[in-house]
């Protein structure tokens, strides 16, 4: 079964392939043409030749020794110029969540479900007592947007400097004083919510994340913070550097994205110009902080246009359209006391812009080109490549062919021959049920594994990323003979996938083969199907035998709730057959989750059934009633159990304790595990670090074991 959400995953690939045809095109891109990250960050190649001093940014790291930084990372033609700390770390955002939600409201302003000039009043919004009186609902949603409502009840999620600063009630009527009022913050979250009808973690997703391609940001990385001052919840994110500094390069090529208007460019102008004066920080836009007249940091004097989002211990994202540069800060604020100051920020800012080089490139798209022209260097971020093969009459175990079979796949690194011929750094990862390989590229995932350094490390093996049949850009029902698409077994997707390898990819030997539940099954099948082809298998999150009990009852009650509705008609609806695909989904959500988890993205009843309602939709768009009916079914002959004896690759199983698809206590896994040769079990206990079933695409929690796996792991007899 896939991980939720894998969306973004895609979403990510499709910006990775735009690259790859515009670096096969004869054609030379427009010398104004920006230039954006694929599905994770370029780096410069060669700083000197990209306008930076190297002494110049070792200078900067050095000075944010010296203060808490816990990351940089610095953006410049759309490409990362450096970086340090933990880039990959979701921090808490604080005040930054502002911003964020500035951008989303642009959206539904400029969409008409927005009106910024109804009031406090027509919106129904009031508050504990002492309740707002009828002079503060007057203050309209524009006013509130500018931090200038005039309503000064106490907040959530204050600091203690921001309370002592509070003016009086009623000392400033609506729309005349500006005042940095998280009442107002927190209010503008709750308004959004009821007039868009969707979840704000969830349209943040996917109205931005999703579409820019943030490599970390999950639904859950946001939370409300309630309690008794208000009724008003804040809504903190926490969000990876990397992350951020997409979102502060969408703001700079003014709300664009490869051709998509994300957010509209009027309001990035809007909401980027001043409306308040705020002193040594410039002014104030629409929750967003604006240099004026070179004001915005102590200590350094920035170009106008500049403008920051900032959230509380010096986090900033920093936008200087007239440098194309983008400078992301984080400080871990997590430990009590870590803080850095904006006199801190500004001198870090100062050294930053200090190198950059008076020569420089004429465009971005030099720096662009040059990068092309080479192969990745030691530390840069692994290529992938994507294509499609095609197999001719396959044959699937039922007896039926289909003309023409599509896989689709993608690939990372080059393949290794020995002196024989014999791809010996081969690796092959596998997904899980409704998913596809895209799902595994993200920061999560590819980014631990695949980077510089990481145990799969892309510039020493040859990785290969599958879409099963029936998922993804593969061959599948939904591609037009729906219930006449061969009725396929997961022997049938293994056997198309060595088709790929050895006939397609000239692959004649895999290293290892990795895979995720429904794909971790597929390990099993590997390693009895083809025995000397592999040298290692790790299933995560799987069970080698017939699938019974609970996980058999659930894929039935999936595929039941989905033929049972009258509107699916065999196969040949019209429009989906939401009732009975809400329920199968319903099915999958609740055996796949981690109620810890959950609980965690609803703490509270109002926020849980919203959590669930914009989860629900946003997963009904995304899915295919007869893809979800084949994908279930297909599993129907597994049961790898009378061959185990049979698999002379070394074998490393891992589950998680808090899998309810595949739950400990049944004893499957110490039963069975004896009868493999070369194999061993781990079973993660629960913890604040696990996601129930989907613990399995988290290295970051199993990867200890990998390494020492593949440090132990020797070839088997050579092809």
């Amino acid at each position: 079964m896939s991980s939720m959400y894998r969306r973004s995953a895609l979403i990510a690939f499709t910006a990775v392939i735009t690259l790859a045809v515009l670096v096969a095109a004869p054609r030379q891109p427009s010398a104004q043409e920006p230039v954006y990250p694929g599905a994770i960050w370029q780096h410069v190649p060669d700083v000197g030749r990209a306008g930076w001093s190297a002494a110049g940014l070792k200078a900067a790291r050095e000075y944010a020794q010296t203060i808490p930084t816990a990351a940089v990372t610095i953006v410049s033609g759309g490409q990362v110029v450096d970086e340090w700390g933990d880039t990959a770390t979701r921090y808490n955002v604080h005040s930054i969540r502002k911003s964020f939600l500035s951008a989303m409201y642009g959206i539904h302003v400029r969409g008409g479900r927005i009106d910024l000039a109804l009031t406090l009043e027509q919106l129904g919004i009031d508050d504990n007592e002492p309740s707002l009186t009828p002079a503060e609902k007057r203050a309209i949603l524009h006013d509130v947007l500018k931090a200038r409502s005039g309503v000064y009840h106490p907040a959530l999620y204050e600091t203690a400097g921001m309370k002592a600063r509070r003016p009086a009630r009623g000392s400033h009527a609506p729309g005349t004083f500006w005042y940095y009022n998280n009442w107002d913050f927190n209010v503008l979250g709750t308004v959004f919510e009821r007039l868009t009808k969707t979840n704000l973690f969830v349209e943040f997703k996917n109205r931005i994340a999703d579409p820019i391609g943030m490599e970390d940001y999950r639904i859950e990385d946001g939370t409300f913070v309630t309690g008794p001052d208000s009724v008003y919840p804040a809504y903190p994110f926490r969000m990876t550097a990397r992350d951020m500094a997409r979102f502060g390069l969408l703001f700079l090529h003014n709300g664009s994205w490869r051709g998509r208007q994300v957010v509209p460019a009027d309001w990035v102008k809007e909401s980027t110009t001043s409306y308040s004066d705020t002193g040594q920080a410039g002014g104030y836009g629409y929750l967003w902080w604006v240099a004026v007249n070179g004001r915005h940091l102590p200590g350094t004097t920035l170009p106008d246009g500049s403008y920051s989002a900032r959230g509380a211990g010096g986090h900033f994202i920093l936008v200087i359209p007239a440098f194309d540069t983008v400078i992301v800060h984080r400080v871990n604020t997590d430990i009590a006391g870590r803080q850095v100051t904006d006199e801190q920020f500004g001198r870090l800012v100062k050294l930053i812009l200090d190198a950059r080089s008076p020569a420089r490139p004429s465009t971005a798209l030099e720096t662009q080109v040059a990068a092309r022209a080479t192969e990745p260097a030691a530390g840069a971020e692994p290529r992938v490549n994507e294509g499609d093969f095609g197999i001719s009459h396959f044959r699937f175990g039922s007896g039926e062919t289909l003309p023409r079979l599509n896989l689709h796949y993608r690939t990372l690194g080059t393949p290794e021959r020995d002196a024989s011929g014999v791809v010996r750094n081969a690796v092959l990862i596998l997904h899980g049920t409704g998913g596809t390989g895209a799902g595994f590229v993200n920061q999560t995932f590819g980014g631990v594994l695949f980077q510089p350094g990481g145990l799969l490390d892309a510039r020493r093996y040859f990785i290969v990323l599958p879409d099963g049949i029936g998922h993804g850009k593969s061959s599948k029902p939904s591609d037009g003979l729906r219930m006449r698409f061969p009725k396929y077994t997961y022997d049938d997707m293994v056997r198309a996938q060595h088709a790929l390898l050895t006939e397609g990819l000239k692959v004649n030997h895999l290293r290892l083969v990795l895979g995720t539940s429904m794909g971790a099954m597929h390990c099993w099948v590997w390693g009895e199907m083809y025995p000397d082809f592999v040298d290692g298998l790790v299933p995560l999150a799987s069970a080698p035998t017939a699938i019974a009990g609970r996980n058999r009852v659930m894929r039935k009650m999936i595929m039941d709730s989905i033929m049972h509705d009258a509107a699916w008609q065999n196969g040949d609806y019209p429009e989906e057959p939401r009732q009975g695909l809400a329920g199968a989904i319903n099915i999958l959500m609740m055996m796949t989750s981690s109620p810890l988890q959950w609980h965690r993205l609803g703490p509270a009843r109002d926020a849980a059934d919203k959590w669930y309602e914009d989860s629900i939709k946003a997963r009904l768009a995304a899915t295919d009633a007869n893809d979800m009916l084949y994908q279930y079914n297909a599993s129907r002959d597994y049961d790898p159990s009378p061959n185990l004896d049979k698999i002379t690759a070394a074998v490393l199983a891992i589950n998680s304790a808090d899998d309810v698809v595949n739950p400990p206590e049944l004893g499957l896994m110490e039963k069975l595990m004896p009868l493999v040769k070369r194999g061993r079990y781990v079973l993660i206990p629960t913890s604040d670090r696990t996601r129930g079933h989907g613990t399995h695409s988290l290295p970051a929690v199993w990867g200890s074991y990998l390494e020492e796996f593949l440090n132990a792991l020797t070839p088997t007899v050579s092809q």
